[in-house]
């Protein structure tokens, strides 16, 4: 056996993004958090797309089979390959396993002849491996429960959770806390190390959908109930905790510090006696750009600005546990000469604090993010290349408004269109459909679930 590979105070550890909903930011964050773990870090890392939707292998460029008779991950589970023998280098500072051929690996697993079978993909790979060739190992796995989603959640006790500001994410939070985590948590140590805003857009002095997103995240005793979904004494569906239990420790425990706005700080912002902090993890364009050219952020623009929060979190993980000491809000969303618009989709340009002479270092170098979001009332893009214009892909911030748009006014324009199940692939499917044959159509929905009144002459 090899020394162990661990760093000075930090100990292997494993990690997986389980969010039983898609749409959240899975894949970009496992890629992104492979790159600054392994290209920024300097640690060696090894990324598996346990998604059979393969989003996470499409952004590093692993389309299909190279070869028909290749190995792939059953063979490692269910055989007598080696990890080693499904193991890629795309070169980004990590080593990847694709997703390949899951739909057979996870219906093998499910068999009553397979003993332990929730065990495989820990007793295979992860042991084997942590700590002997990777100091850190993340799964992306899918938004729905699975065989191959028990195994990695066994294999890797350590959850990163996304959210987004759309209207399902606490629904999303709940059937997470209280199908899976808490579940689980009957039978291992689980533990969730960060639940992470992403894709914020919007400034949160005024009621937008991510300031209702984390003012729920940042106060809410119902929020902390599903952060320790399985503990004694804890209902994640009535919201019950524990007598004695301080809500505001729990949340400190699970929201990284760059996240973290107490209910002092709500109170303060809506009293204007505090600037609201422009919160991460903010829309970047360079994500899109990146998964097109099939990178991770880290190697397609090493100067995004929101790279900086994933080292946060890669230090949460090095860690073992969030920490909140030494941190600071972020960028004002208000030393902007501008007045606020009242709508969800505006956020105004970058205020910076006049001590802070790094940020302005970070506004010039990043072109790319949340600084150029736009007007809702006009209407909206859709960046199909030319080279995709006839696959599923499509870029994330389109499939998310339509998400959006999905659980309002959009359900009869998706029947109409053939649309049954309305997650996943079918919406990207649909979305290219109506953005190719009616984009008028599509724009008005996407308006609509806006705020805006497109029968508005002022509009």
């Amino acid at each position: 056996m090899s020394e162990t590979k661990s760093s000075p105070g930090h100990e292997p550890r494993a990690v997986c993004l389980p969010m039983l909903k898609g749409g959240f930011g899975k894949s970009i964050f496992a890629n992104t958090l492979g790159g600054v773990l392994g290209d920024v870090r300097g640690h060696d890392v090894l990324v598996a797309d346990l998604d059979p939707a393969g989003h996470l292998s499409t952004g590093l460029g692993y389309y299909t089979r190279e070869d028909e008779d290749a190995l792939d991950l059953g063979d490692v589970l269910l055989e007598d390959a080696s990890p080693e023998d499904i193991i890629k280098q795309p070169g980004y500072g990590f080593d990847f396993i694709p997703s390949v051929n899951l739909e057979t690996v996870t219906e093998d697993l499910s068999r009553d002849s397979v003993m332990a079978s929730d065990m495989r993909l820990k007793q295979d790979l992860v042991d084997p491996l942590l700590g002997d060739e990777y100091e850190y190992i993340l799964f992306d796995i899918p938004g729905s429960r699975n065989k191959l989603v028990n195994n990695a959640v066994v294999a890797a006790p350590n959850a990163i959770l996304p959210l987004k500001p759309v209207p399902e994410a606490l629904n999303g939070m709940r059937e997470t806390a209280t199908k899976l985590v808490g579940e689980i948590r009957q039978h291992i140590d689980f533990e969730i190390l960060a639940v992470v805003p992403n894709d914020l857009r919007a400034r949160i002095d005024q009621q937008t959908k991510d300031r209702r997103l984390l003012e729920a995240m940042n106060t809410q005793e119902q929020f902390a109930a599903y952060l320790l979904a399985g503990r004694d004494g804890v209902d994640p569906d009535t919201g019950t905790l524990p007598e004695g239990v301080d809500v505001a420790e729990v949340l400190d425990n699970h929201i990284p510090p760059f996240a973290r706005v107490t209910a002092d700080e709500w109170a303060a912002i809506d009293a204007d006696e505090m600037d609201p902090p422009k919160i991460p993890i903010r829309h970047s364009a360079a994500f899109g750009d990146a998964y097109e050219e099939r990178k991770p952020v880290t190697a397609y623009d090493p100067e995004c600005t929101q790279i900086q929060h994933f080292e946060a979190l890669a230090e949460i993980i090095e860690q073992g546990e969030s920490a909140m000491t030494g941190f600071d809000l972020g960028e004002s969303a208000t030393d902007d000469e501008t007045e606020p618009d009242e709508t969800d989709a505006i956020a105004d340009a970058d205020g910076t604090s006049e001590q802070d002479d790094s940020r302005q270092d970070e506004k010039k170098a990043d072109d790319k993010t949340e600084e150029e979001e736009t007007d809702p009332r006009v209407e909206p893009a859709f960046p199909f290349s030319d080279d995709l214009r006839e696959s599923w892909y499509v870029r994330d911030e389109i499939v998310t408004e339509f998400e959006d748009a999905v659980d309002f006014e959009a359900k009869p324009l998706l029947r109409e269109h053939g649309v049954r199940n309305e997650t996943g692939r079918e919406i990207q499917d649909a979305a290219i459909q109506v953005a190719k044959n009616n984009p008028e159509e599509l724009a008005k929905v996407i308006l609509q679930d806006r705020g805006i009144d497109i029968e508005d002459d002022e509009a």
